[in-house]
């Protein structure tokens, strides 16, 4: 495990937390939200045109988006060329994609797609109550929401034949491998770091270990006192 407070989240710093787990030595399967993958392989962060490590899909061409199936591959990651800017700290066949941030925005796209006055989107309104209606039309929902709202037979059952057949396949399993427990610590760790108030060190990490042993499903017991004193 690492984990840092201080450093900022670039190419540098994420070159430097390769290089003290020994990444090099064992070459490990990544697999991470697609900001992180873009440090790993060198690629221009943020709005770019070339986002994707895999193809040369036009982020900027949205009128082309839902027409164009098939980019052209990328047949490599030149420094200079189409948005590389770095030379790659892993390598491209060690990338696994992230099934929870696909999930994510298929759950956006889904939402997006129906009609807000379908008998689908209104029961989505009444399940989450406290989202507002900015959030709702846009389709922006959270781990915990979209696994409640994949659960919910009431809500497929008030699909129309093509939503239910959209939806049926966006229940399919997208990998065996997820970066959900990565977000997990995420969240875990910023409450953590909360407490502490700004003192992070040796400790809090400690802390935070002990956090996960007390979930285990094994009883962890205190012994037992003795009543007698003298």
């Amino acid at each position: 495990m690492a984990h840092s407070t201080h450093l900022k989240e670039n190419y540098d710093n994420v070159k430097l937390m390769l290089e003290k787990i020994n990444y090099g030595k064992y070459k490990w399967d990544v697999c991470g939200d697609l900001k992180m993958i873009a440090f790993l392989l060198g690629l221009q962060c943020g709005f770019t045109k070339y986002s994707c490590f895999l193809c040369l899909w036009d982020s900027r061409a949205s009128d082309q988006h839902y027409l164009v199936r098939d980019w052209p591959a990328r047949t490599g990651l030149t420094v200079g060329q189409y948005n590389v800017c770095h030379e790659s700290l892993i390598l491209p066949e060690k990338v696994l994609l992230p099934p929870l941030h696909i999930k994510l925005g298929l759950a956006k796209q889904f939402v997006i797609a129906l009609d807000s006055q379908s008998a689908a989107f209104q029961y989505i309104c009444f399940m989450f109550l406290k989202l507002s209606d900015a959030k709702l039309k846009a389709g922006v929902f959270i781990g915990p929401q979209i696994r409640e709202m994949l659960q919910s037979q009431e809500l497929e059952k008030r699909m129309s034949g093509l939503e239910r057949n959209a939806w049926q396949a966006f229940r399919a399993n997208l990998g065996a491998v997820s970066e959900e427990s990565g977000e997990r610590f995420h969240q875990d760790i910023r409450v953590m770091e909360k407490r502490y108030q700004g003192r992070w060190d040796a400790a809090m990490m400690g802390d935070y270990i002990w956090g996960l042993v007390r979930c285990d499903e094994a009883q962890h017991k205190r012994n037992s006192r003795s009543n007698l004193h003298f």
